[in-house]
């Protein structure tokens, strides 16, 4: 049964392979056939007799994200979480206008074989000790010591072929290995003094257990801050601190007395597990309310209000007797108009008799 499914891979893999060019789905296919044919050949020899086995253990060697990782390492096409990542291949090398003449040096058969000898290593650590020994830091000539700078050393890039060393330019370097910057950006920060490339550690770290006298140091520096109770009853640090704050203050005097000290996340767990009695503020104290000043406070509103009742009462007072005043001038103003022209009146008619 597990040769009829062996079998069946490979040619689901052979399949897919022969297809040009390949969709998503075709690659997938086909990266889903190589890691079914693996798995099946590791497994073909350790497959159990009788049923009546105990059921089988977890064996990490065979869990997907790790058959990824192992692809990964060897440059073979693999999927990720949310892609599928093209293998590795040999790419074009540098142009004609190189000074160094990478290509004339180092043809394209011996290339294609570096590149075989590099991804077959199959091991990140090792492919990083592959690059350090293929890469020397250039000393610069003239250094401008009157100017700090950050910049690094430049890298001389070499190939090893028929055990010779020969120098190459970068790109040819890149091109032929098939990898990006951040590669040789790695290798160089992991370089140490000795010469040897430090090991990969994501994922293999330890629990750092943090020793007690530092816990004993921060426990003795939270003890001796005054403190002071609030009308709620609460406790406060009584120079109302933050916790930033007074980290920085535990932190400087461990450096005064010359003894280890503990970072931030250390100092305030322990103060939310031991001490969460204990309130902390942003710098900015809530003061006891005083009784007095808020009746004198209300007193002097109250006296404004009152004072604000009164102006607006005068003047709608003033803003009655002026319309009263318009209106009399209006009444006075229409009296006169009808004295005029009732005198107007008579005149005409005296006139008219005249005539007469």
């Amino acid at each position: 049964m597990r040769s009829q499914q062996l079998h069946k891979a490979k040619e689901n893999t052979e399949s897919t392979a022969e297809t040009v060019p390949l969709t998503e789905e075709e690659r997938a296919a086909q990266i889903e056939g190589q890691n079914a044919a693996r798995l099946l050949e590791s497994q073909d020899s350790q497959e159990p007799s009788t049923s009546d086995e105990k059921p089988k253990k977890a064996n990490p060697i065979y869990w997907k994200r790790n058959l990824s990782k192992y692809l990964r390492n060897r440059g073979e096409a693999y999927e990720s979480k949310n892609k599928i990542v093209e293998a590795k291949r040999l790419k074009p090398p540098c142009n004609d206008q190189c000074r160094l003449k990478c290509l004339e040096k180092i043809p394209e058969p011996e290339r294609l074989k570096i590149f075989k000898e590099y991804w077959g290593l199959g091991d990140l650590h090792m492919q990083w000790t592959y690059i350090k020994e293929r890469i020397d830091p250039i000393q610069a000539v003239f250094v401008n010591i009157t100017r700090k700078t950050r910049r690094e050393l430049n890298q001389a890039f070499h190939m090893i072929v028929k055990g010779e060393k020969i120098r190459v330019c970068k790109t040819f370097f890149l091109n032929t290995l098939d990898i990006t910057p951040w590669v040789i950006r790695s290798v160089v920060a992991k370089k140490t003094p000795t010469g040897e490339i430090k090991k990969d550690m994501r994922g293999k770290h330890t629990n750092r257990i943090i020793p007690p006298q530092i816990k004993d140091d921060i426990r003795k520096h939270i003890r001796s801050l005054p403190r002071e109770t609030d009308e709620e009853g609460r406790e406060h640090i009584a120079c109302w601190k933050s916790k930033a704050d007074i980290y920085i203050d535990y932190k400087q005097t461990c450096i005064k007395e010359q003894k280890q000290y503990g970072n931030y996340h250390t100092y305030v767990y322990i103060i939310r597990t031991e001490f969460s009695s204990l309130h902390f503020d942003n710098g900015a104290p809530k003061r006891k309310r005083n009784t007095k000043a808020t009746t004198t406070k209300a007193t002097t509103a109250k006296a404004a209000a009152a004072k604000a009742a009164t102006a607006k009462a005068a003047t709608a007072e003033a803003a009655t007797a002026k319309a009263a005043t318009a209106e009399t001038t209006m009444a006075k103003a229409a009296t006169a108009e009808a004295a005029t022209a009732k005198a107007a009146t008579a005149e005409a008619a005296t006139t008219e008799a005249a005539t007469t």
